[in-house]
Order: structure tokens, then sequence, then C-alpha cells
């Protein structure tokens, strides 16, 4: 339903009702999505405990419209922000040549950036997919389109944790080309089957082949 979905301040609230997640930076098209044009587009959610977590899933159904804009070395779909600059507390990003992967750091140097990096495969413009993020101790795992791509148990770090916001769209001065209709963040690990279940429930709506 929509009553009291929506604040007089260009942010939603979320399910609990307990965190704005600001709208007023992102465009939407003609049928209510959220698109990003890969400049100044993001949606942000406020400083909160609600993101810091000892394991995560991030999951997104994600389109590209093209290569990153103004030389961005990549888009980023979504992020913890606060880890050293480049790198995301946890997060999804596609690469130049749009392959998805997921990253996390273990710390806010420049030596805790980037650990355990698992990625997809190459995503074609102007297609939806379903891209799914898990982190916990001593395993990575990335998963496209239902299946497993790929896998990392060689760091046993934690995730460093930490108040910043949760941006979606944006990170490091990096912004997303394409749309995100649906975002989730899990404080736990989704099994496999799981993952193959949410996908099989996205696929038909967005046409994911």
């Amino acid at each position: 339903g929509t009553t009291g979905s929506r604040s007089d301040t260009a942010s939603l609230i979320d399910l609990k009702k307990t965190t704005d997640i600001d709208v007023g930076d992102v465009s939407f098209d003609s049928t209510g999505q959220p698109e990003f044009d890969g400049t100044n587009d993001e949606i942000e959610t406020a400083a909160s405990d609600w993101n810091k977590v000892t394991e995560v899933t991030v999951e997104a159904v994600v389109l590209v419209k093209g290569t990153p804009i103004d030389g961005n070395a990549y888009h980023v779909v979504a992020q913890k922000d606060g880890a050293y600059s480049g790198g995301a507390v946890y997060g999804i990003r596609i690469s130049g040549s749009n392959v998805p992967y997921g990253t996390f750091s273990k710390d806010a140097t420049v030596g805790g950036t980037h650990i355990d990096t698992v990625a997809g495969t190459t995503m074609t413009t102007n297609k939806y997919y379903h891209l799914v993020y898990t982190r916990k101790v001593g395993e990575s795992v990335f998963y496209q389109n239902g299946e497993q791509k790929s896998i990392s148990t060689a760091s046993n770090d934690a995730i460093y944790n930490n108040t910043d916001t949760f941006t979606i769209g944006q990170g490091d001065g990096r912004q997303l080309y394409g749309n995100i209709p649906v975002l989730k963040v899990h404080n736990s690990v989704l099994s496999a089957t799981e993952i193959a279940d949410n996908f099989n429930a996205y696929k038909n709506r967005f046409d994911i082949q």
C-alpha cells in the first residue's frame, strides 16, 4: 500500500519505519522505477546501526546502459560507505567492461580494501540481471541469474563496520549508469537455494534470461 510509505521530505521510509531513505537525488522512469544517469543520481540511507553486520547478502536486479560515464573505472550498484577511498565496506560494483563483482573491506586502510573480490560474467547492456553477493568470515560468493559464478575462501577477515551511509547507485565518486528496480540487504548469508528461488521470482518480471 501507499499510506505512510512516503514522507514529505523527498524520502522513503523503510518497512520498520525507523530509517529515512533519501530519494531527492535520483530520477524515476515512466513506470516509477529508479534510474541512475551515471553523473549525480543516488539513493542514500541515513547513518544507522542497521547496516552493521558480521555477515551479509547484497541482492540486486540491475540493468546497465553502457560503460561508466566521465571516465570512472566502474559502476557502483550499492555499497556500505566508510572504508578507505576506493573501497567498500561491502557491496556490489560493475567494472568498466560490465563485469559485476562483490567486494568488502577488512578496515579503513589502503591494505584493507578489495579483500576477496568475487565476480560474475560480462553483462550485456540494456538487459536486467539478478546479482547477489554474500560474505561471511572465510567465504565470499558471487551469484548471477541464480547461479554461483565464483567463490573465495582466502580471507578469514571480518567485515569492517561503522555507522556510515549505505548508498545505492553511487560510491567513491563513481555512479551507476542504469537502473536498479530491486535492492535488498540481508544481515545473513542466503543459501544457494534461497538465491535461486529469488531469481525465479524475478526472472519473468524483468525478462531475465
